[in-house]
């Protein structure tokens, strides 16, 4: 037990799970005001503490906590009722940032503190769940699956496309569902609930800026889903072996445990990345500018199809501009525009990309391919080349063995003399 923790014993025997929650901000916490929908607070109070859903009645005294500043700060807990078929039951704390945000105003800075909130509080709770706005939801929780790495616990990143004041909204559901999976199963790793599935967080895109079934996982299942069975109880269908219900105690997961949140001083400098998008009749101007943004450590290209650009014929093609990128020590990233499928090096321009020095993104959706690359130019002592060669690697599930494979092949090849 953790100092500073009382963990509580139920009558079937079961240690009761302690979940904290963190609200940033988001739809799912906003009113409508004279300048439109904007975040609030008093979500306790106002949305979770009258719901019986949310709150079984069970008084608590205020659970202490560090917030996203290191400063000492409390937290307002309560206990869900039993939701899941096996009748566990777990408590969640709440405290919400002091600076509440539209996500669409989220940047690396954001992300650090988020990072602060989770390694300061690790080891008092058994999961997290982290409120936050979908427009860039995808990338924090992939963000904070590279700056986390290995886990022994559930962060769950969750919010909503209507707000929880809002009649016949998604957000009850998600945050429940996301409460529940962080309070009875055990998912070592950063997760994204949303409209009833459980997915990894470093493979979600968001799809639709209306839908409920905002987000998906083009290139990999969900690893969970939930149907919604109203007036019954709460089930999930399990599509990964290392999601569990129960309270973890398996020494698989003890290196994990051993090795992560004893740090906090990794900082993300989302700054020295860039995102661009390849469109007919791009410029090599264009480019040339942005690679001489000072500092520029890292671009990430989407490119058409199976990885293709415009080869050009001109003095200053756009590949002779990206190859005297990557010859200043800037890494560049191909990843496909297309929803589905990978970059690979099929067709003459991909395959003359790669020669110059392009790293080929495979299957990784702009959002991990962005916060990978920002993740690795943020830590110390690793060179360029390291850089690119750790950019084709599967760090945090975010590319599919296939995938790999293939490259692994194409690079072997590459290595080997011509017979």
């Amino acid at each position: 037990m953790s100092p500073g923790r009382t963990d509580v014993t139920l009558s079937n025997g079961d240690i009761e799970r302690h979940v904290l929650v963190i609200i940033t901000g988001g739809t799912i916490c906003m009113q409508d005001s004279p300048d439109g929908l904007v975040p609030t607070r008093d979500f306790v109070d106002n949305c979770l503490r009258p719901s019986s859903d949310f709150n079984d009645g069970s008084l608590f005294d205020s659970t202490p906590v560090t917030n996203e500043h290191g400063k000492g700060a409390t937290a307002t807990t309560l206990r869900a009722p039993p939701r899941s078929t096996n009748g566990s039951r777990f408590k969640y704390s709440v405290f919400e940032f002091s600076e509440l945000i539209d996500s669409s105003s989220m940047d690396g800075s954001q992300w650090n503190l988020m990072l602060r909130s989770l390694t300061h509080n690790w080891s008092n709770f058994d999961a997290f769940v982290i409120l936050h706005g979908t427009d860039t939801l995808a990338y924090t929780a992939s963000a904070l699956a590279f700056m986390l790495g290995p886990l022994d616990k559930s962060v769950i990143v969750t919010g909503s496309q209507l707000s929880m004041y809002a009649p016949n909204n998604d957000a009850h559901d998600n945050l429940l569902d996301a409460l529940t999976v962080a309070g009875t199963y055990y998912v070592p790793e950063v997760g994204v609930v949303f409209h009833h599935h459980l997915y990894r967080a470093t493979r979600v895109t968001k799809v639709s800026a209306f839908s409920l079934a905002a987000f998906t996982t083009p290139n990999a299942k969900p690893l969970a889903s939930f149907p919604k069975h109203a007036g019954k109880a709460w089930t999930a269908s399990l599509h990964l072996d290392t999601i569990t219900p129960g309270v973890p105690g398996d020494s698989t997961y003890q290196e994990a445990s051993s090795v992560t949140h004893t740090r906090t001083t990794m900082t993300l400098d989302t700054s020295r990345v860039a995102v661009l998008k390849v469109y007919p009749g791009i410029g090599a101007n264009l480019i040339s500018s942005i690679i001489q943004i000072p500092d520029l450590g890292g671009l990430v290209l989407e490119t058409f199809g199976a990885g293709n650009i415009p080869l050009g014929t001109g003095s200053k093609s756009l590949l002779d501009i990206l190859a005297t990128a990557v010859k200043n020590g800037i890494v560049v990233v191909s990843v496909t525009q297309c929803l589905t499928g990978s970059v690979t090096s099929a067709y003459e321009s991909a395959r003359r990309m790669e020669r110059e020095g392009i790293v080929t993104g495979l299957d990784m959706t702009t959002e991990a391919a962005y916060t990978k690359l920002a993740y690795l130019l943020s830590l110390p002592n690793l060179s360029r080349a390291e850089i690119a060669s750790k950019m084709r690697q599967n760090l945090r599930g975010e590319l599919t063995a296939d995938f790999r494979e293939e490259q692994k092949l194409r690079d072997r090849a590459k290595s080997e003399p011509p017979s």
